[in-house]
């Protein structure tokens, strides 16, 4: 995985149509006594390059996240 100073790690959680509940890893040593329940969700769509080279994205997958928006609680899965 390369990640970016705006990449974020987690795990695909949910499906739905286009979309993926992505539950991110804690920061390490930031977060370590956050339960896995608390830790942030963002709601993702997947990148069209992934798309265009066939890469699905299922419940369970690792992910990285790229630009997360914390507003709207988005981003998008940019890599499996």
């Amino acid at each position: 995985m390369s990640l970016n100073s705006s990449s974020l790690v987690g795990t695909v959680v949910a499906v739905q149509a286009n979309f993926y509940r992505v539950r991110l890893d804690p920061a390490a040593g930031i977060h370590e006594n956050i339960a896995l329940a608390d830790a942030p969700t963002l709601l993702c769509t997947r990148r069209t390059r992934l798309k265009k080279i066939g890469q699905q994205v299922m419940v369970g997958d690792r992910v990285v996240v790229d630009e997360p928006d914390w507003t709207d609680r988005r981003g998008a899965i940019s890599e499996v």
